[in-house]
């Protein structure tokens, strides 16, 4: 679903290509829009978690105790339903004080529930069209949280940065309309 041909989007989506394999945990940012959630789920498509869940959630709707519990999300899914998957945390400087914590423990131990004491094998991708490192100047993210979740940064153009993609998305968008729509394409 990576579409674009551009010298800068193809330079991304090779190193989320390259990257992709190992376990390292990923920074997405860019702007709203950009493809952020689309370039997670071709890393994991790509990776060797591929055939396990991949559990996309919004940080600015999270509880800060989920990782603790693992209650239900809001998608219906637990995060111990994507055991061996891949985790995408969208918009992950919306998270709140506490939420930070719990996400800083996780990565630190690799385990949930009660006093941390339960493994839970995930591979984390976040994202955020927020600059953390201001935030983290400013006092409103975790500077330990900035640099768990830093290890492989990424930052998505926007289009106006690939205009040449341009006609390919207008041409993907515009058969994926008529499709849905019983239209014929042009």
């Amino acid at each position: 679903d990576l579409i674009g041909q551009s010298a800068v989007f193809t330079r991304v989506r090779n190193a989320a290509r390259m990257v992709a394999p190992t376990d390292a945990t990923i920074l997405l940012t860019g702007e709203t829009g950009a493809g952020k959630a689309t370039l997670a789920r071709e890393i994991h498509a790509c990776s060797t978690r591929r055939l396990r869940p991949f559990l996309g959630l919004s940080c600015s709707a999270l509880a800060p105790d989920l990782f603790d519990l693992a209650p239900l999300t809001e998608s219906g899914a637990t995060l111990r339903a994507a055991a061996g998957g891949t985790l995408f945390l969208d918009e992950v400087a919306d998270l709140e004080p506490g939420a930070q914590a719990a996400r800083l423990r996780y990565l630190e131990t690799g385990a949930v529930g009660p006093m941390g004491r339960e493994p839970l094998s995930l591979r984390v991708v976040a994202a955020t069209a927020t600059d953390l490192a201001e935030r983290v100047r400013e006092g409103a993210f975790r500077r330990d949280l900035f640099h768990r979740l830093n290890v492989v940064p990424l930052e998505v153009p926007p289009l106006r940065e690939r205009v040449e993609d341009l006609p390919l998305l207008l041409r993907h968008y515009a058969r994926a309309f008529a499709r849905d729509h019983g239209r014929p394409a042009f």
